[in-house]
């Protein structure tokens, strides 16, 4: 019973957080008589999740549907791409898919020309614009397994310990090398010494 109302309790918390974020938080911008409006597809936007960089384009209210000639380029730190922008299943919406992988702030630069019309808006994500991209840890469930962000990093630490690992056993081998060459050559000096030793002996005295 508990465990029921608990779950109640949860869910019509996440359906108060779900109905406070906004649904298209986008941000507006004019190009002539073109209306724009920049964001995520899908918001708020979560990590590891498919998603698309969104524009939508009106004029007088009314979607722009023809000559619509735009590209993309997606940055996230000092990472950017640049995408392909195809009509959406709405009019007057056009989106270029890709999977953020990283929670933070991304920028949009949509570019290129609407009807004629030269275009070339730059937005970055934050309060003032559309969302940042969020981490989806705090959603999973019943456990939260590692996403992909965090088994990259697994993996590249990883691979850096088994670099340093090879190192040090390359040294090692190479150390081990070094002495038993040295062994080696002591040796033979001895052998060395001893064989001038017996034929010291043998000579016969004066």
């Amino acid at each position: 019973m508990h465990a029921l109302v608990r779950t109640s309790i949860l869910a019509m918390a996440g359906a108060v957080v779900l109905a406070a974020s906004p649904a298209a938080a986008h941000e507006r911008h004019r190009a002539g008589p073109l209306e724009l409006a920049i964001g995520f597809q899908h918001e708020p936007a979560f990590a590891g999740q498919p998603n698309a960089a969104e524009i939508t384009i009106t004029r007088g209210g009314k979607p722009v549907t023809g000559r619509v000639r735009l590209d993309v380029e997606v940055t996230f730190g000092s990472e950017t791409i640049e995408l392909a922008v195809l009509p959406g299943r709405e009019p007057g919406r056009y989106l270029a898919g890709f999977i953020p992988t990283r929670p933070g702030t991304y920028t949009f630069r949509f570019f290129g020309r609407v009807e004629g019309r030269r275009i070339d808006r730059r937005v970055t994500s934050g309060p003032e614009t559309f969302n940042d991209v969020e981490d989806a840890s705090g959603l999973a469930f019943p456990v939260r397994d590692p996403s992909a962000a965090e088994l990259a990093d697994r993996l590249e630490r990883g691979q850096a310990r088994s670099a340093r690992e090879s190192e040090e056993a390359a040294g090692r081998i190479a150390a081990a090398r070094t002495i038993a060459v040295v062994a080696a050559v002591v040796a033979l000096l001895a052998l060395a010494l001893a064989l001038v030793a017996i034929l010291r002996s043998r000579r016969p005295a004066a």
